[in-house]
């Protein structure tokens, strides 16, 4: 499941008019959707619920910062590979 979806022909990102952001920030830009990387960050947790294991998501895959955080905060360890 991922929170973006169209109404009335206008993209939103969860509950936001993407049109809106558009106004307020140049693009290209990337746009995140928080409730969808958590929903995809629990369905990975609760697969592996019968087992003991961290789940890291892959820093070199995207270094963002307030990504890094909503997944720290849900549990998430990190990888930060063999070359930092």
């Amino acid at each position: 499941m991922d929170y973006f979806g169209y109404r009335n022909n206008i993209l939103y990102a969860e509950d936001v008019n993407i049109l809106n952001i558009i106004k307020k920030i140049k693009t290209p830009f990337y746009l995140y959707s928080k409730k969808t990387i958590l929903h995809h960050y629990g369905q990975i947790r609760d697969a592996f619920k019968d087992i003991q294991t961290l789940i890291c998501f892959s820093i070199k895959s995207n270094s963002n910062p307030a990504i890094m955080k909503t997944l720290r905060k849900a549990g998430s360890g990190f990888d930060i590979g063999e070359d930092m």
